[in-house]
């Protein structure tokens, strides 16, 4: 069950967006319990930043989970329960 990775929520200096491309666009964010859930400051700015640029986002949390929880080479994040709904989000949502 794997679809490459989650990207982090965090910008760090390889990795700077141009959130203006997201006008139009939607984005789907998934938030780990570790990582802060939807409410991490990273997590917020890049909702914002979305939303500002006339772009529409959803957040997910998922109690209890790790960062990279997704990640089955990882057992010990690897969150079964929480993968299958994020994948299963996922699917709806690029189908819509």
């Amino acid at each position: 069950m794997r679809f490459g990775e989650f990207a982090p929520g965090q910008s760090w200096e390889r990795h700077k967006p141009d959130w203006r491309q997201f006008k139009g666009k939607r984005a789907l964010i998934h938030c780990s319990e570790a990582d802060g859930t939807s409410q991490a400051p990273s997590i917020q700015e890049a909702f914002t930043k979305i939303i500002d640029a006339n772009g529409t986002a959803e957040l997910f949390d998922y109690p209890g989970t790790k960062h990279a929880f997704f990640n089955d080479d990882r057992p010990e994040v690897y969150d079964e329960q929480a993968s299958r709904l994020s994948w299963d989000r996922t699917l709806k949502f690029l189908k819509g």
